[in-house]
């Protein structure tokens, strides 16, 4: 039985989050980015913005609206999913399973090939939880099976993790450890009058029991039932950046909350853009009409049974409606009265200066967005590269961006931990040994994230300047990596060509200066020159060349440089006899020329 009466259940169904206590305060920071990341209209930003404007206009703005804002925020959650192609990333499983256990069943396999709905538990991760967790700071995880398991007769359930967003969260206590969640899923179902209505889902959680209810002609009825086998409260908030306290209740925001205030600004400046253009961009024709509808009489009114109503025939306006494609008929003015006009129509010219500056003002705040989590260089427009462009701090930039793979392993840990005690409890009786199964996920470091055409500028500046040849060489193998991460023979081959030149970021002349001044060794510079020619032989010759040790490549590379150098120093003796022969024939033959006049 629930922890609550059936009574309080039904309170929580019929209730709009009223029962949880950080409801309200959640909901609007899922908001503040849903509104943006789903394209929705933001009526209530712009409403408050214009609070003056009836709701005529306000139901234009929703039609003519176009999510401009899902951009920067879409490019700033595909940056962070490179997390996913870090070479530190990784999930680690241990060998040495259990033998009760059948290789098919195990926790790697189900996790890495099996998972219900994602293959694995990676998918998961950044197609569920990564965006979600950027989007809403306060979702919940629950992670159980959707199918009964009977405890006489245990198989390997099948366990999967939920994710509820914040306003799907009627209840949740991480104290009481209980919880009432709303599915997103909607059922059909016939009411007393046999028409169908939409009914709802709600999930009740606690450490005993699991129970599914749905809405349908009798009211709530449980449709599910399970037993909690594992005796644990396998509901938890994903990890983010905490932001306030509500004495033992804890709130997160965001790491892309910074973006809103600028995101704001853009969605409703571009809703006022596209009003402004009809105003200012389309020319405004005008005439001159002086005739009565024939209908009203002029009144713009006519009489109904509900009292007064605007005239169908001008539209309430009085005067005979007019077709800016028909022909204007213009009678002489009567005796005493003005003169008409002439022309009798025309055209209004407007100002569309305002339309290039409020479209600047809109791309602005669109790149203030990506600035203020450091990723302004997601930015393409022409503003990227003005003034009002800022140079990337990149430890900052990584720092943000580790921050939110910590968060994704925390959370993974946990989901993996539920998976794990669901699966085998019934087989590994102690939790020590379960825990033994449980694979290592260390938080990646190294994140490739910053665009080829960034990095290329960079290293542009960094060789005028005369940078360090170590920091040269650094990026240019940072370059060379990002181009050709999807070969991974190619990605092998570089990275063995940076790490074994002996003469990093040095220019070919540099080189030939250091060594005849006998600054370096011809073997250094015979291997530098000669690097990917090298290599290529080294990995033809050897397949395991690559993983070899460094002083062993560094030996089989100055073996070959000791081979170039004895061809080319006997090609050039050869040389040198070739010369003194055709001197000494001239000689013979008095060719040599004159020498020069003192």
């Amino acid at each position: 039985m629930p922890k609550i009466s059936d009574d309080k259940l039904k309170e929580y169904f019929s209730s709009a989050g009223g029962f949880n206590p950080i409801y309200t305060d959640t909901v609007k920071l899922y908001n503040d980015l849903k509104v943006h990341a789903e394209g929705i209209f933001p009526g209530e930003l712009i409403a408050r913005r214009r609070p003056s404007e009836t709701d005529e206009i306000l139901a234009y703005r929703e039609k003519t609206y176009e999510p401009i804002t899902k951009l920067p925020l879409s490019k700033a959650i595909n940056c962070y999913s490179k997390i996913r192609r870090s070479p530190d990333w990784m999930i680690s499983f241990p060998g040495g399973v259990p033998a009760r256990i059948p290789d098919e069943e195990t926790l790697e396999n189900y996790c890495t090939y099996n998972l219900p709905g994602f293959v694995s538990i990676t998918n998961w991760t950044f197609d569920i939880l990564l965006p979600q967790n950027l989007i809403d700071a306060n979702a919940l995880i629950a992670v159980i099976p959707l199918e009964n398991i009977d405890p006489n007769q245990p198989v390997f359930s099948k366990p999967v993790p939920i994710l509820f967003n914040s306003d799907q969260v009627m209840f949740y206590s991480e104290t009481e450890k209980y919880c009432v969640l709303r599915s997103r899923i909607r059922n059909n179902y016939l009411d007393a009058t046999n028409a169908y209505q939409q009914g709802e889902r709600y999930y009740y959680i606690d450490e005993v029991e699991i129970i599914i209810y749905e809405q349908g002609k009798e009211g709530y009825v449980p449709i599910f039932n399970q037993l909690n086998t594992i005796g644990k409260f396998p509901v938890f908030k994903v990890r983010s950046e905490s932001y306030k306290q509500f004495d033992n209740v804890s709130i997160n925001r965001s790491r892309l909350h910074a973006m809103v205030p600028f995101l704001n600004k853009a969605a409703a400046g571009d809703s006022d853009l596209e009003g402004s253009k009809i105003q200012h961009l389309y020319p405004l024709f005008w005439y001159f009409q002086n005739k009565d509808c024939k209908s009203c009489k002029g009144a713009g009114e006519r009489p109904s049974d509900d009292g007064p109503v605007n005239c169908t025939s001008c539209g309430g306006s009085g005067k005979i409606k007019f077709s800016p494609y028909a022909h204007i008929q213009v009678d002489p003015a009567e005796m005493g009265k003005q003169s008409n006009p002439i022309p009798p129509a025309g055209y209004v010219t407007r100002d569309t200066a305002i339309l290039e500056l409020q479209e600047k003002i809109v791309e602005k705040n669109n790149y203030k967005a990506l600035a203020a989590i450091n990723m302004q260089f997601l930015d393409q427009s022409p503003l990227s590269i003005s003034g009002d462009a800022k140079q990337v701090d990149r430890e900052e930039l990584n720092n943000t961006v580790y921050n939110t793979a910590e968060d994704l392993v925390a959370t993974i840990d946990k989901v993996l931990y539920f998976i794990n005690e669901w699966r085998f409890i019934y087989i590994i009786k102690e939790e020590n040994k379960r825990k033994e199964m449980l694979p290592n996920i260390p938080v990646p470091q190294n994140f490739d994230l910053l665009p080829s055409d960034y990095l290329m500028e960079e290293l542009a500046k960094a060789k005028t300047n005369k940078a360090n040849p170590f920091l040269l060489a650094s990026l240019e193998q940072e370059i060379a990596v990002k181009k050709f991460y999807n070969n991974p023979e190619l990605s092998e081959t570089i990275n063995l060509y940076f790490a074994l030149d002996p003469l990093p970021g040095i220019s070919v002349d540099e080189k030939m200066s250091l060594v005849s001044n006998d600054a370096i060794t011809k073997e250094d510079f015979v291997i530098s020159s000669y690097m990917a020619q090298f290599i290529r032989r080294a990995l033809i010759s050897d397949k395991d060349f690559a993983s070899k040790p460094y002083d062993d490549q560094m030996e089989v590379l100055k073996g070959y440089a000791e081979e170039k150098i004895k061809i080319t120093d006997a090609a050039g003796q050869m040389i040198d006899k070739q010369k003194e022969q055709v001197l000494l024939e001239m000689k013979g033959q008095n060719r040599l020329p004159a020498p020069a006049a003192e």
